[in-house]
């Protein structure tokens, strides 16, 4: 137990200086990591519509080479960059600045529902959502293995701690370059720290549970 419960706390200490440098970055720091993190996901999932591919499928457009079926998708595709709402790109200039804005990749249509322009808020967010929900599972885990049971009182000190980082995390914000604190950034590091500590409690019982019937038998 002593080591499982150090193993979790060393995570727990990991990914809490993760997220506070993460708060470091400034703010042109920090969308270009977004930005980059958002254009490996988007080639991903078209990995043929951007950079040296989608010149080369441009290319072979133009030399009658490609299919119908092909050059129909890529008309679809411009039909439908032009439809972005104009209101929303000079929204994103003005939150990341032209010059970032300039080296998003945009997503050529919806993936998940989410609107192109709004796809890389959406890994933004996904991000505190995920690295809340690692902080959360860590922490519980840990404080469980301390004290070798898990109970109402775990799991609301875990939640609870969660929550003050986040909020001291939105705190430090403020004091970065460019970067601000919101609200409803708390909301979903909570939501996602939440998330984190029932699944910890879930594998809590169901080891407890294997334990007993374990014993049983013997």
């Amino acid at each position: 137990m002593k080591i499982r419960a150090g193993i979790f706390t060393v995570l727990t200490v990991l990914t809490m200086i993760c997220i506070y440098i993460l708060s470091s970055q400034t703010l042109y720091e920090s969308n270009n990591f977004s930005n980059r993190l958002t254009n490996a996901i988007i080639n991903f999932l078209e990995p043929d519509l951007h950079g040296e591919n989608a010149k080369k499928a441009g290319n072979e457009a133009d030399d009658g080479q490609k299919t119908d079926n092909s050059s129909d998708s890529v008309k679809a595709s411009a039909s439908n960059e032009e439809k972005l709402p104009e209101e929303i790109l000079n929204r994103a200039e003005s939150t990341f600045g032209e010059e970032v804005v300039d080296k998003l990749i945009i997503p050529k249509k919806r993936w998940f529902g989410i609107h192109p322009l709004r796809f890389s808020s959406m890994v933004r967010k996904a991000a505190h959502f995920i690295l809340f929900l690692l902080l959360g599972f860590f922490f519980c885990a840990a404080l469980t293995a301390f004290l070798s049971k898990h109970n109402a009182i775990t799991f609301l000190v875990s939640l609870a701690f969660c929550a003050v980082y986040s909020a001291s995390d939105e705190l430090h914000q403020l004091f970065v370059e460019g970067r601000g604190a919101t609200f409803d950034d708390v909301l979903i590091d909570v939501a996602g720290a939440l998330l984190g500590i029932l699944i910890a409690t879930l594998i809590y019982f169901l080891r407890a549970r294997a334990k007993k019937r374990k014993e049983r038998l013997i």
